[in-house]
């Protein structure tokens, strides 16, 4: 039905590679894997001497380098690694003036992304009618070097048999500087069921050839006390300081 819906100009199947995803079908679902990739990232290369110059900036060529590790590291993290989301995060921010400090964290980050394997598990999720959207949100008030805020979501995708898998993640600054954790907690929802509702409705087009709504319903999940009490309360609360 798919097929004779949109215009594909290849097709592959079994095992094959895609935009430098690996890709394999299996019965029980597909996998995607990015092993090989994290595999070519190699550390950057630091003398015992320069490793204990932590506030020393990084020179030019020093620079090229961090910037490139952050960046396959940004990559990797979006298509099958959400764990390093707040280390990249963090390294990013660290892009423009970088210290040793912030390469001897970039090859942490890499010996990390290494130790486990890059992959993720699509299972076969049944019908469209046992579709759900679970979003998972967080935010951590002020933690950030500069002051502002780091907020972060995962918005899975389950269905039959409790199976699920991770259709969105990402971890990063609040759009504005907010002064409570409270408006933290808040903006991480809302971007969360935003991406959620679009997710929906792409499913809903996908499937029941509708474009105008979302059919699938969206559970969300925070471990905030303070949102999930003011969102079952009927007073308007103005942004203030919430521990």
């Amino acid at each position: 039905v798919t097929l004779e819906k949109y215009k594909v100009g290849k097709r592959a199947g079994g095992t094959f590679r895609y935009v430098g995803l690996d890709l394999h079908q299996m019965e029980e679902g597909l996998k995607v894997q990015l092993d090989n990739y994290a595999a070519s990232i190699d550390p950057m290369q630091l003398s015992a001497k320069r490793k204990t110059e932590k506030s020393s900036p990084l020179n030019n060529m020093e620079i090229r380098d961090f910037r490139s590790k952050v960046g396959q590291l940004n990559w990797i993290c979006s298509q099958a690694r959400p764990d390093i989301g707040y280390d990249v995060l963090e390294l990013s921010m660290a892009s423009k003036h970088p210290t040793v400090n912030d390469a001897v964290r970039v090859n942490k980050t890499i010996r990390s992304l290494k130790a486990e394997q890059s992959s993720i598990m699509f299972p076969c999720l049944g019908s469209f009618e046992n579709f759900k959207l679970k979003v998972f949100c967080d935010a951590s008030w002020g933690n950030l070097e500069d002051g502002s805020s780091a907020q972060g979501h995962v918005v899975m995708l389950s269905g039959e048999g409790d199976n699920a898998c991770p259709l969105s993640w990402v971890s990063k600054k609040t759009q504005r500087k907010v002064q409570s954790t409270l408006t933290a907690e808040t903006l991480a929802m809302h971007d969360g069921l935003d991406e959620a509702f679009y997710i929906g409705s792409l499913l809903t087009e996908l499937y029941k050839n509708n474009y105008k709504l979302n059919l699938v319903p969206i559970q969300a999940y925070t471990d905030s006390r303070s949102l999930h009490d003011n969102v079952y309360s009927t007073k308007q609360r103005s942004e203030e300081h919430t521990s």
